[in-house]
């Protein structure tokens, strides 16, 4: 639970709007679609064996609305599960102003300043790369 108050908290430190009008509701295609039902079932609060607690209504169970729509429909997904999972995040947000593409594999990512050039995955490895060309330089006496 905390984590996902966490990712929330974070979403609102970069301003990204999370908060859709039924008008502008996000279609999903089937591959987006597939990784937001597997991190529905691993990381969503509510989601018990295909019900959602937040619908029930003396305790009759009710299906999850997110895992049988093609569009983002839940509040609680889009605030507090979806920014676990930062490149879902960046296909699926509607603000592009924050979606930048990665300079080496050219993925969007959202960004959390206006200097980064790599996505997370490919930050880390340039960042060794980098430093492996300058030790190696320094050790040339160069």
């Amino acid at each position: 639970m905390t984590q996902a108050f966490c990712s929330a908290t974070m979403a609102k430190k970069q301003n990204i709007s999370l908060n859709f009008s039924m008008k502008d509701l996000i279609r999903m295609d089937d591959n987006q679609l597939k990784k937001v039902k597997a991190l529905i079932r691993k990381e969503c609060a509510n989601y018990i064996n295909g019900d959602c607690l937040l619908l029930e209504w003396n305790f009759e169970p009710c299906r999850c609305p997110q895992m049988i729509s093609k569009s983002l429909v839940c509040k609680w997904f889009r605030n507090a599960v979806l920014p676990l999972n930062t490149k879902l995040l960046a296909e699926l947000s509607p603000d592009a102003a924050h979606k930048k593409s990665c300079a080496v594999c050219g993925n969007k990512f959202i960004s959390g300043s206006n200097r980064a050039r790599y996505c997370s995955e490919c930050a880390v490895r340039i960042k060794r790369q980098k430093t492996r060309d300058r030790a190696r330089k320094y050790r040339l006496g160069m």
